[in-house]
Parts: C-alpha cells; structure tokens; sequence
C-alpha cells in the first residue's frame, strides 16, 4: 500500500560536525572507536512552531523553543584488529540543543514528510499518520 502524501517539508539537518566532535570526545577513552551516530532529524516550521522528526518517526511532541530542547543520543561503533566488533548499547552522550543551537545547523535539503520518515511496517507509518495529523492542524 502506498504512502498517502503531503505538502509537509521537512529541513533535513547536517549533523555532520556534531558528529565528529562527538567521535573525538569518546576517543579520549576508548580508542578502537570508528564511528558516532544519531538519527537522522528534521525541523519542520508551522503555525504552533517548530517541530523536530527523525526518520522513524519519532521526536518531541511539542515545538522547539530556547526553553524546550531536542535531545541528541550519540551512539558509538568500535573495532578489534581492524574489525567492527561492538556498538553502544545506549548512548555514550546525550546533547539538548534550542531552537536557536538548531537552526544554526547546516541544512542538507527539504524532503517531504512521507518520504523523509522510513516506510517499512506498521509501526512507522502510524508514526507517520501522527505527525501528519499533528503538523497540519
């Protein structure tokens, strides 16, 4: 079954040197790292504010202010003898950042919702239809 489309846009956010500073704060005690990740997250702009999403769906079901934070959770991926062996369970690191720390962020382009959230079993597009429902209004 197809997605049903929207006219949402989604600014996907470059997270790129968050990342790497991330990587060289967890260097500092555990060397065989090689690599952090977060998910993927978008800002939407409406008439109750800004909304965070990430890819699966998921964010703060409220705008983003300066005094109501997104929190970033970095996960890290570590090697043995040149080998990926392990990753975080949890976090290593969690970063709240405001509306303002956000739009600072680089923009990779605009995606539309239903193409920026991942299609792939119920529980996605539920996550879907909700923010559908929630940015319209």
């Amino acid at each position: 079954m197809e997605r049903e489309k929207c006219i949402i846009k989604v600014a996907v956010l470059d997270l790129t040197k968050m990342l790497e500073d991330a990587k060289v704060f967890r260097a500092k005690k555990h060397k065989s790292i090689t690599s952090v990740t977060t998910e993927k997250w978008g800002l939407v702009t409406t008439k109750k504010g800004v909304f965070a999403v990430n890819i699966e769906g998921v964010g703060p079901d409220y705008p983003i202010t300066n005094d109501d934070f997104l929190t970033l959770q970095f996960y890290g991926t570590y090697e043995k003898d040149g080998d990926q062996q392990s990753f975080d369970m949890l976090p290593f690191a969690t970063l709240a950042m405001d509306l303002e720390e956000l739009q600072k962020c680089p923009i990779i382009e605009e995606k539309p919702l239903h193409e920026f959230i991942r299609t792939f079993g119920g529980r996605w597009e539920l996550n879907y239809k909700e923010w559908k429902k929630t940015l319209e209004d």
